[in-house]
């Protein structure tokens, strides 16, 4: 009997969220810890128009999707 847990296939708005997710939250560390890091006031609006739009498309996939997707993104493996 197989007991592995198998991956659900997400919709590629998912993905995205979950990508755009991944990338912002490096941006937001680094500019809190890296004091090296600089964004321009244009990489900024940059960055938020791209997530504002992860978000938006985000909000048309299934419920049970997001549930799933929020839970992946709250507890990770360190």
């Amino acid at each position: 009997m197989d007991h592995s847990t198998a991956r659900p296939e997400f919709s590629p708005s998912a993905r995205h969220f979950a990508d755009t997710f991944d990338v912002m939250q490096e941006f937001r560390h680094s500019a809190d810890y890296d004091h090296a890091a600089g964004f321009t006031a244009h990489e900024a609006d940059i960055y938020v128009n791209d997530t504002e739009a992860a978000i938006l498309n985000f909000l048309q996939v299934p419920g049970s999707e997001q549930a799933y997707i929020a839970t992946l993104t709250l507890i990770r493996s360190r």
